[in-house]
């Protein structure tokens, strides 16, 4: 197991500042790939530089009053009441937090700071984590570092300790009071007691503004929120340690924190109640409050390590890894139990995990399908079946049944489709892929019940819900067209959805380009893909012109990953923890893809559609590759194999 992970505060500032100005930094919930943030953060770095905040100002402006200052989002937990605020932060304001945190001499202060909230007993697994180079699904490298830093360390504390305190924080980040960047800075109240830092100031100030005016709570959504919060809980840890010492406890402990998650593990169950108590008063002071209905003491650490939803997983299980569509044989069943077992563990990560192996499986039989329905067109354009039936009848009766043996084994794919011609079967064709369960749209039901109680993980729905409805086939283009919407009116009704709604447009965009329907979503994501943009997504109106009114929104969706994704909802989950499924587009396609929106000689739609019809990933690479060359489009055609070149053709008119 591979335990070495870089962590933001190991970074040189200038490292750590272009960390933050990265998209996935900049947001950290899941969007579709043709998103990015980069143009933004990097057109802001260049125009503010280091000009002083207060300068970049218009003349008497407030920006803290403004309604649509950041980009926020609720995100509905369970398609009721549930939410929880996600904030896509000015980029003005995000950029000058930023930059004032990486400042050489800032930076080499927090890194001071930091040396001095480390605690011998209180191990923090929650430091934002540099994403490994090529990660193969989102975050991986942060949930690997969770998996391993927390779960499994629990795991393996069971060896030395008999109980383990559970518990986390209400409401965390919407209790910081920012106020308590000055006490952290200071580290009042502890013995490192020094006078305040001028950079909690300014921390406090941005924040202030950032926040509309209010005191109380720091955004959520971001690695640079994430870092914040940790100086705040950092300096908790060390109120904690101080406290133990003062109140005597001489036991054994070890506390794993990941961000407001706690466990503290002890051998004396009445010493882990005090340190628990103790706990709770030094977060008091602080303005946490303890949630009550996640918190116990546990005699199995074992089993109590890992979340209830895996632990119930890996109890019983019928979709078995491995299988071509699990134990039920019917992908509608399957989709039954993750609906019942998504009622259980609403919203869950072992449901959305479920969801996506599901998907692979039918990824997998829809390949084995179409290469079944091309092996039968092949043969039966083959001179194999031009002949006589009573001759070829004859001939088998001679045969021995140990050719008959030797054939079926060499040949049982062309005997099996030879069989159903003789019989008049008539198999499946190109244009239509039968799936295992009941009807196309019972099963495309039942995914979107899914998506309807489970809001939070409704995207990982909607790449099922597309291949199934692909598999229809271009006969039933009316059909298909009926399910989209069906399916669109039936979620997007839902309140404090407009996350889900991003992800919905991914599923109707074609239809939407197609009949031209630019006005179905109104969010200011979804109406920048389809350039019906009239409000920006942000007001920087507090902004001198000089600085704002260039700002590259046309940059956000990248046009040519918009175009090459669409044909199937791009989303992408681990097997395991250290290892995922390819991308349907690696992250090296998606780099030259964006690179080539600012080429001389861009790439023409007639690759966007070798992009889309092309499942395998190398012959993707090779056009990419040959359009660096001077005569791309002869160089790109000669570059592609045969079959999909003769796939292509209709596109080439």
């Amino acid at each position: 197991m591979n335990n070495e992970f870089t962590r933001v505060l190991s970074l040189k500032s200038e490292k750590a500042l272009n960390f933050f100005l990265k998209t996935n930094q900049y947001k950290n919930i899941e969007l579709p790939v043709y998103f990015s943030f980069d143009p933004i953060l990097n057109y802001v770095k260049e125009k503010i530089g280091d000009k002083v905040y207060k300068d970049c100002l218009k003349e008497g402006a407030q920006p803290e009053q403004l309604d649509r200052l950041n980009y926020d989002l609720l995100l509905n937990k369970d398609g009721h009441y549930a939410t929880r605020p996600v904030m896509m932060a000015n980029p003005y304001l995000y950029y000058f937090l930023s930059r004032e945190l990486c400042r050489e001499e800032n930076w080499a202060a927090l890194q001071e700071l930091f040396k001095k909230l480390r605690t011998p007993h209180i191990k923090v697994c929650s430091m934002p984590v540099v994403p490994k180079p090529n990660e193969k699904f989102y975050q991986s490298t942060t949930i690997l570092n969770w998996w391993q830093q927390m779960e499994q360390q629990s795991i393996e504390l069971s060896l030395e300790y008999r109980y383990m305190f559970i518990t986390d924080i209400t409401d965390c980040y919407g209790s910081i009071r920012l106020h308590s960047f000055d006490e952290a800075f200071a580290l009042w109240g502890t013995k490192f007691e020094k006078t305040a830092s001028p950079l909690a100031a300014t921390i406090r100030e941005l924040l202030h503004v950032m926040n509309h005016g209010r005191n109380v709570g720091i955004p959520q959504g971001s690695a640079l929120f994430d870092f914040l919060s940790e100086i705040i809980l950092g300096y908790a840890d060390l109120m904690l340690h101080e406290a133990v010492e003062q109140a005597g406890i001489t036991a054994k402990f070890k506390v794993l924190r990941y961000r407001d998650d706690y466990r503290i593990f002890c051998n004396d169950r009445q010493q882990l109640e005090q340190i628990s108590f103790l706990l709770q008063e030094v977060l008091a002071k602080l303005n946490f409050n303890i949630n009550s209905k996640k918190t116990k003491l546990s005699e199995s650490i074992v089993t109590d390590a890992i979340k209830p939803d895996k632990l119930d997983l890996i109890y019983d299980l019928p979709l078995l890894r491995g299988q071509k569509y699990g134990d039920f044989h019917s992908y509608e069943k399957a989709l039954y139990f993750i609906l019942l077992f998504a009622r259980k563990h609403p919203n869950s990560g072992q449901a959305r995990k479920l969801l996506t192996d599901l998907n692979n499986s039918l990824t997998e039989y829809i390949k084995e399908q179409k290469k079944r329905n091309a092996e039968y067109e092949e043969l039966t354009k083959s001179d194999l079946f031009d002949f006589d039936t009573e001759t070829e009848d004859a001939e088998a009766v001679e045969a021995t049944d140990e050719t008959k043996a030797q054939t079926a084994a060499t040949d049982s794919p062309k005997t099996e489709i030879k069989a159903q011609i003789k019989k008049k079967e008539e198999p499946q064709v190109a244009e239509a892929i039968r799936i295992p369960g009941g009807s196309i749209r019972a099963m495309v039901a039942i995914a979107t019940q899914i998506a309807l109680e489970n809001v939070s993980i409704a995207q990982y729905t909607l790449p099922l819900m597309k291949q199934l409805i692909n598999c229809l086939g271009d006969k039933q283009l009316e059909e298909q067209c009926k399910l989209y919407s069906l399916v669109y009116e039936k979620l997007h009704t839902l309140h404090n959805a407009d996350y889900l709604l991003i992800w919905l447009q991914n599923l109707t965009y074609t239809l939407d380009a197609a009949t031209g329907n630019t006005t179905r979503y109104e969010s200011p994501l979804c109406k920048l893909v389809m350039n019906e943009m009239s409000d920006p997504v942000w007001d920087c109106s507090w902004l001198l012109p000089e600085l704002s009114e260039e700002l590259p929104y046309d940059k956000i969706v990248n046009r040519k990953v918009l175009k090459a994704m669409t044909k199937v909802v791009h989303i992408t989950q681990p097997n395991q923890y250290d290892e995922a499924d390819e991308p349907v587009l690696s992250e090296e396609v998606i780099r030259r893809l964006s690179e080539e929106d600012n080429a001389t000689d861009p790439i023409e739609d007639w690759h966007m559609h070798a992009l889309r019809a092309c499942e395998e990933i190398d012959p993707i690479e090779e056009i990419l590759d040959k359009c660096t060359q001077e005569d791309s489009c002869k160089d790109c055609r000669s570059a592609l194999p045969e079959n999909i070149f003769n796939m292509l053709k209709k596109y080439d008119k």
